[in-house]
């Protein structure tokens, strides 16, 4: 199973999905300012640790799973750009089983 964020599908739903996570913030209130500084902190963190890795659509990340030997591949939740995703690696024996 897999936590990480994935690349929405076209430039309008990331536009979307930013604004709506957005939004959800300011209701808890927070400020532009907090914003600019959790930008900044984002791309450093990338910097510093390697983990700006870009993202990839659910579809790459179940192409992924399946040219890794994941035959039964799904999507649990998706929330804007956070999904969770499974992956099993079906045997042979339970395959032939009724």
């Amino acid at each position: 199973m897999v936590g990480d964020r994935a690349k929405p599908p076209t430039e309008f739903l990331s536009t979307r999905y930013k604004a709506m996570g957005q939004r959800e913030l300011v209701e808890l209130g927070w400020k532009e300012e907090d914003f600019t500084r959790e930008q900044s902190g984002r791309r450093n963190r990338g910097r510093i640790f390697g983990t700006n890795h870009g993202a990839s659509t659910v579809e790459q990340l179940f192409d992924f799973l399946k040219g890794a030997g994941l035959n039964q591949v799904d999507c649990l939740w998706k929330q804007g750009t956070e999904a969770v995703i499974c992956g099993e690696k079906e045997s042979a024996q339970r395959r032939m089983a009724p």
